[in-house]
């Protein structure tokens, strides 16, 4: 799959790639390229005009308790 023309916010720094194309190969993003007219191949096209591509964000909010239950468990 490619993603053409999108906005790509990497997460590294405050610098938004704009007009990119992602290309896309099971999981993993194959290539990123600034996007052009150039052939897609075999991929499927998303028109990512006017969108912006993040990367994957994780839960990271825990509670870290000293007994190992919460506090009010007697």
């Amino acid at each position: 799959m490619v993603i053409r023309n999108v906005d790509v916010f990497t997460g590294e720094g405050d610098e938004l790639l704009r007009g990119y194309d992602v290309f896309i190969d099971g999981e993993r993003i194959a290539k990123i390229q600034p996007s052009s007219s150039l052939e897609t191949g075999n991929y499927k096209v998303i028109d990512g005009t006017g969108k912006t591509l993040l990367p994957g964000f994780i839960d990271t909010h825990v509670h870290v308790m000293s007994g190992g239950s919460s506090p009010w468990a007697k």
